[in-house]
């Protein structure tokens, strides 16, 4: 399975100076998450695009702090579900 997470007008949330647009530290997003399917709860997940890996919470929650630790965008493939089996493929 792949969850596909993206920010979206983040721009303007940029510390930037007035000159070149910037990407917004991870920070930001502070207490922002993504509720991802119940199954999920958890499960560890790679970034496709950096190797990163971290974990979904317990409750199936995904924070935007981690998870867009280095650009607000990523692509994680699904490594080791909670229900594996409950998981469409």
């Amino acid at each position: 399975m792949l969850v596909v997470v993206s920010g979206r007008l983040f721009v303007g949330l940029a510390s930037g100076n007035g000159g070149m647009p910037s990407l917004p530290e991870a920070g930001i997003w502070s207490d922002t998450a993504v509720q991802l399917p119940a199954e999920l709860a958890g499960a560890q997940l790679q970034n496709l695009l950096t190797g990163e890996t971290l974990h979904a919470g317990k409750d199936a929650s995904l924070p935007l702090a981690q998870a867009f630790g280095s650009i607000p965008w990523a692509a994680y493939k699904v490594r080791t579900p909670k229900h594996a089996s409950r998981i469409p493929t």
